[in-house]
């Protein structure tokens, strides 16, 4: 990121002052979109480049109306460069406060916090005042946008040393940091997001990654205006195959989840003496199979899902199926079957974690296989070992399918080797049925036939996207269900595109 800022002003194309500026709108922006109102907002500046994007930040909320408290580590005859510029540049008012001491007193009755201290050039142990700043932030019980990166992690693995802040906000500047997704930085950044501040797109393009991630513009491609002549069949046609008499919900909400996403036809197949007592909207079809009267899939059950792999463009295994006797034929059997894109989930995966039939019915397969583990099932399918993406490539190497590792920055693995993070989701995922809502999302995707590694990486964004329209800031994501997520497919994919 150095050489990238330090490049981009050489080359002429923007000044550092430019590239500060447009940082420091970014956070603000930030600060009005999620934390509106008229609390004073307290700003911790550094006396690098991440201070003076706090100094702009102070500037631009008090010519709003907003109050500004404005904390400045050093005197200004220790700042140098845009950072200096920036500081003298703030306005004079009676709504900014300065301070170079921070207290909790001085904090107090502050809506939001803007972490300036330290930025990417971090490394080793934060020093006085900052230890004890960092301290006083996480101490603070008011919510914090961190500008570039929260103070203390260090960007090129996340490791912390001592104190370090934890952000429920970051908002990064031209590309995202690989210690916002690595390392205790995962668990410190909260929410990313990445603001475009005008890095030169010639050194963006030579620019050498450690890792690849999924934004809203990688994907938005994938819900873009639709064709006047479109009908239902050219939407996709998906089938959902779960449910038992103990988890009667599931496949409905993988079903509804298609929907919402787009599928001209939904059908879910659930076992014949299954009683669900949850609505189900007149939109989605419903075949129930011959079980035995044991309330789950049985080899009889076989029979009546034949006509229907035949009519969809993507079939979706798991969801509440349980994991019965006889269930490890019958899954291997569907998976030696359906020759159309499958995603896998739940129960079909404990299934193939305990079972063999149906195990080795996968590594045989062709079409394209999706596997959506969340950390206690890929435990099950593979030896525990290795980083999170390790695993991840591994076993989508292992078994030449598509996983999606699912967890705190979602980790998609193609067969290829390629790998990506995801930048959305919170906490608002954590929750039941939020898994087999994005069953649903995918096998949507998958079916409509776009690439599969891009379904997969737009269906996985598109997840968690539901999560933060759920959940504004500061709400944590406590008390969202699975339904209200499925309410919020729609409103996040006209998010990522305005054709969607």
């Amino acid at each position: 990121m150095r050489r990238l800022d330090a490049g981009t002003i050489r080359s002429g194309y923007r000044s550092g002052m430019e590239l500060m500026s447009r940082a420091g709108q970014a956070v603000a922006e930030a600060v009005i979109a999620h934390f509106p109102g008229n609390d004073p907002v307290a700003i911790l500046a550094g006396k690098g480049n991440n201070g003076g994007d706090g100094f702009i930040v102070a500037d631009l909320l008090v010519k709003t109306g907003r109050p500004v408290r404005l904390f400045t580590a050093v005197s200004p005859r220790e700042l140098r460069g845009d950072a200096l510029t920036a500081f003298y540049r703030m306005t004079d008012s009676p709504l900014l406060e300065r301070f170079c001491v921070c207290t909790p007193e001085a904090l107090s009755g502050c809506g939001v916090i803007v972490d300036a201290m330290l930025g990417t050039g971090f490394s080793g142990v934060p020093r006085a005042p900052f230890a004890e700043w960092i301290a006083m932030v996480n101490h603070s019980g008011i919510p914090v946008i961190a500008v570039d990166i929260p103070s203390g992690v260090t960007a090129d693995d996340g490791s912390v040393t001592g104190e370090a802040v934890t952000a429920d906000l970051t908002v990064t500047f031209g590309l995202p940091k690989a210690g916002l997704l690595t390392g205790e930085g995962l668990s410190r950044a909260g929410r990313i997001k990445v603001a475009e501040i005008g890095l030169s797109p010639a050194l963006l393009e030579q620019a050498e990654s450690l890792l690849e991630v999924t934004t809203a513009e990688d994907i938005r491609h994938c819900f873009g205006r639709e064709p006047v002549t479109t009908y239902k069949n050219s939407r996709g046609h998906v089938l959902v195959i779960g449910g038992s008499r103990w988890y009667t919900g599931a496949p409905f909400l993988s079903g509804i989840g298609a929907l919402h996403t787009g599928s001209g036809l939904v059908t879910v197949a659930v076992p014949e003496s299954l009683q669900s007592d949850c609505r189900v909207p007149g939109s989605l079809m419903i075949h129930r199979c011959n079980d035995e009267g044991k309330g789950y899939f049985t080899a009889e059950s076989l029979n009546d899902l034949s006509g229907l792999l035949e009519k969809a463009q993507a079939v979706a295994i798991g969801p509440g199926m349980s994991t019965g006797t006889g269930l490890d034929d019958v899954l291997a059997e569907l998976i030696r079957t359906v020759k159309v894109p499958l995603v896998l989930d739940a129960d079909a995966l404990n299934v193939l974690s305990f079972r063999q039939n149906a195990r080795q019915a996968l590594t045989e397969r062709c079409a394209v296989t999706v596997l959506t583990p969340h950390e206690g099932e890929m435990n099950r399918l593979l030896p525990v070992g290795g980083t999170r993406e390790d695993r991840a490539k591994r076993l989508a190497a292992e078994m030449n399918v598509y996983v999606v590792l699912k967890g705190p920055r979602s980790i998609v693995a193609a067969p290829s080797g390629a790998c990506y993070y995801n930048l959305s989701g919170c906490t608002a995922l954590a929750t039941a049925g939020s898994g087999d809502v994005l069953t649903g999302i995918l096998a949507s995707l998958l079916g409509r036939g776009i690439d599969p590694l891009t379904a997969v990486r737009a269906g996985v964004y598109l997840h968690g996207l539901t999560g933060e329209l759920a959940a504004p800031l500061p709400g944590s994501g406590r008390g969202v269900t699975a339904d209200r997520l499925l309410e919020e497919i729609v409103p996040a994919m006209r998010t990522i595109s305005p054709f969607a």
